[in-house]
């Protein structure tokens, strides 16, 4: 896992997700049922009255995942990194075996360790 920690918004990140993404976000949004402007207008961090709701957000998440992008789980960073935590996916610990809890420490471990090296 590459780790992507920066002071950029969690907005910020989603769109960048949702732009970067086959298609950009008119694909997207035709895979949401959604109308494209509406959907860049919720994303954009450039537009201050509208924000994205929890299904834009959880359904960005979910397609960029489908459509294998690296950066799909982004924004789960950004925002587990905006309050104060870390993102760890269930999938990269193989939970399941009976080392899971072991494998669990050492990948939390790792995070730490790729955290405190991004500090000054």
């Amino acid at each position: 896992m590459t780790l992507r920690r920066s002071e950029r918004s969690v907005n910020d990140v989603l769109y960048g997700v949702a732009t970067a993404y086959p298609g950009s976000i008119e694909a997207l949004a035709a895979r949401q049922g959604t109308p494209a402007s509406k959907l860049r207008n919720r994303l954009s961090p450039a537009v201050k009255d509208m924000e994205p709701t929890l299904r834009d957000f959880s359904l960005t998440i979910d397609m960029a995942e489908e459509a294998n992008m690296e950066a799909a789980l982004d924004p789960l960073h950004a925002l587990c990194w905006r309050h104060r935590g870390v993102f760890i996916s269930l999938d990269e610990l193989g939970m399941n075996t009976d080392e899971c809890l072991e494998r669990a420490h050492l990948v939390v471990m790792r995070h730490l360790g790729e955290v405190s090296g991004t500090l000054e």
